[in-house]
């Protein structure tokens, strides 16, 4: 992991806009202070119905797409310490033009774009939870040297019925592909969990090798192993390294995926919802 931080410190580029993104996500989101949790709690009939609101709300929230698993402490980075039994899981696309220019600096803005989305959803509602009296925990998705999330998203997001492994280690979404970025709440709310899609897509992967194929680092293996239990490509991290930090986030996998050409149509030139910065400034 040292090898890798001191490696994209050394190499990283970026666009201004994805500074500006940065500095809001610094600014905003790292450090904000939850509300403290009201004395006065909703309360629902079922757990069923608790998630049905809770899942509404995210959705009013300016998610895309949004399910419910429990917490699980093997996707969880051994420095940290998740809150809460139940993960509610948050996905935001990206904008379909600006991945599919990769490898290019604007599919990496993007998806710095998407990471101060989900950061503001996240916390508003965290905010919206504690309000109603109950415990609840943002997972900010942007992992920096400064600021060290303690939840591995994706996973969880395939648990929640969100999607599917990929060959490139990417949750595939049988509505935007791989074209996503996840997050999520925690909680101790008493919720409905989603279950995960019982088919996979590593036979398709097995016969496709479009992404290996577009991978200038060689990153991802030929065949599948198992890695805890699960049987998947293991992308090998010091080669992806060397192209994310040449285009800050690469991409390039997620562009020449197959499961792109399934993005909605009459959204690919639809800008995906973006919050106002708090500082009067402009979005990039």
């Amino acid at each position: 992991k040292r090898q890798i931080r001191d490696y994209l410190d050394e190499e990283y580029r970026m666009l201004p806009s994805t500074e500006r993104y940065r500095e809001l996500i610094e600014a905003e989101q790292y450090d904000r202070p939850e509300i403290p949790v009201a004395t006065k709690r909703r309360e629902f009939v079922s757990p069923e119905e608790a998630s049905s609101w809770v899942k509404e709300r995210a959705l009013e929230l300016h998610a895309d797409l949004v399910g419910i698993t429990q917490v699980n402490p093997e996707w969880t980075f051994a420095h940290g310490r998740v809150e809460g039994r139940t993960a509610i899981v948050l996905g935001a696309r990206m904008d379909y033009h600006e991945i599919m220019s990769a490898p290019d600096l604007r599919a990496g803005a993007e998806t710095t774009r998407a990471y101060y989305a989900l950061g503001h959803i996240v916390h508003s509602l965290t905010d919206l939870l504690r309000s109603e009296g109950w415990e609840a925990w943002p997972q900010h998705p942007r992992f920096s040297h400064k600021r060290h999330h303690s939840m591995i998203h994706p996973p969880h997001a395939i648990a929640a019925g969100l999607g599917r492994l990929g060959r490139h280690g990417l949750v595939i979404n049988d509505r935007f592909g791989p074209c996503l970025r996840w997050a999520a709440v925690t909680t101790d709310m008493p919720l409905a969990l989603d279950v995960p899609n019982p088919t996979d897509v590593l036979e398709f992967c097995e016969d496709c090798s479009a992404c290996a194929d577009a991978c200038d680092a060689d990153a991802i293996p030929d065949e599948p192993s198992t890695v805890r239990g699960v049987r998947k490509y293991k992308v090998l991290p010091m080669r992806c390294a060397h192209e994310f930090a040449r285009w800050d986030g690469c991409s390039k996998c997620q562009a020449y995926c197959p499961f792109m050409e399934g993005y909605p149509a009459d959204l690919r030139d639809v800008p995906p919802w973006t919050p106002t910065p708090a500082d009067g400034g402009p979005l990039p």
